[in-house]
């Protein structure tokens, strides 16, 4: 897949809550930054914190962008979550392995309602 194909598909998994295909798409040594939050490196830690936040369930998520350069890519828009019907406006930076196409660095910007 090309870097914008794999960020769509990637958002897409994200929403559905399937793990299974973020871990195959991300490198075992990933590293994932929330702003102000934190930052969480591994790929281990990293489907432990989704694995966490995945009760909150995503209802709906919408790309409303999504640029891709090489290996470099950006996606914003917005999600609607299903248990406290809270609405985030994110932007996520991503940063793919230039050998393998899998995700290496996901720098993620969040905005409630």
């Amino acid at each position: 897949m090309r870097t914008k194909e794999v960020i769509q598909a990637f958002n897409e998994a994200f929403s559905a809550n399937d793990i299974s295909f973020m871990a195959d798409n991300m490198t075992e040594n990933v590293v994932w930054e929330v702003k102000g939050e934190t930052i969480i490196r591994g790929k281990q830690a990293v489907l432990n914190y989704l694995n966490d936040r995945g009760g909150e369930g995503i209802f709906n998520l919408t790309v409303e962008n999504l640029l891709a350069e090489g290996t470099m890519a950006a996606c914003s828009g917005v999600r609607h979550m299903k248990n406290n019907e809270k609405i985030q406006d994110f932007c996520d930076i991503y940063r793919l392995d230039e050998q393998n196409g899998l995700i290496e660095k996901v720098i993620s910007f969040t905005a409630e309602r």
